[in-house]
């Protein structure tokens, strides 16, 4: 295992990239909350709210997209999405995991609870199977049988693609929901718990996710038609 490499994943991949699809997302929920007093707003504020929407859709895609990016592998490039950062994790490490989570039960059921919604999409995960489903979740991506296909990582490429990345006049037969792009963050925010927690690999990640400062900015502008 190449704990350089890892750490470099980690800290300016998978942590820096949540961080900001956290923060983007968080954006556009509080945009929705008040979505039905657009037309109250003064013309500034009213294009001020419909520029920030736009850029909180655009860049949660982007982060998401850098997250869940297919790997770089094949063609020598240095990816830090998280298909590249699991290959980095040897059986050694997840053996570790297995034994603190097997001494720690109690803790165990209170992370399988925290991240409860991102594990809905990973089946029935318990203390041994995590990574193993989570792989063959990122696997799904690329199924040939229709019934194992990931419809949520397909649609998450499609929209970064052909409507972020390319300006291209397609039929959207598969959309990307809010619950879809909640559930991305979760299972993302699930790894690098779990990294955190029961692994050592010498590094632990957090950011702060700046709600509070969000909330309070966007709130502001919209007391003035409340």
């Amino acid at each position: 295992m190449n704990i350089e490499k890892l750490h470099d994943q980690l800290i300016n991949g998978l942590a820096h990239d949540l961080m900001f699809a956290k923060r983007y997302f968080h954006l556009f929920k509080e945009i929705e909350k008040h979505w039905s007093k657009i037309n109250l707003l003064n013309e500034v504020d009213k294009h001020w709210i419909l520029l920030l929407k736009d850029s909180a859709v655009q860049q949660t895609v982007l982060y998401l997209s850098k997250i869940y990016d297919s790997s770089g592998e094949r063609n020598e490039r240095d990816t830090r999405c998280l298909r590249d950062l699991l290959k980095q994790l040897d059986a050694s490490v997840i053996n570790e995991a297995y034994k603190v989570i097997c001494l720690t039960p109690k803790l165990w059921a209170e992370f399988c609870n925290k991240h409860s919604i991102g594990f809905i999409e990973l089946g029935d995960v318990n203390a041994t199977n995590f990574i193993s489903n989570l792989k063959n979740y990122l696997d799904g991506q690329f199924s040939k049988n229709k019934d194992f296909k990931n419809k949520v990582l397909i649609s998450l490429k499609s929209v970064r693609n052909k409507e972020v990345a390319h300006n291209e006049n397609y039929v959207k037969e598969k959309n990307l929901s809010v619950d879809n792009v909640a559930q991305l963050i979760a299972i993302s925010d699930a790894v690098l718990d779990f990294l955190n927690t029961y692994t050592s690999i010498e590094v632990s990640c957090s950011f702060g996710n700046q709600k509070y400062m969000i909330t309070q900015q966007i709130e502001k502008i919209f007391k003035t038609v409340s």
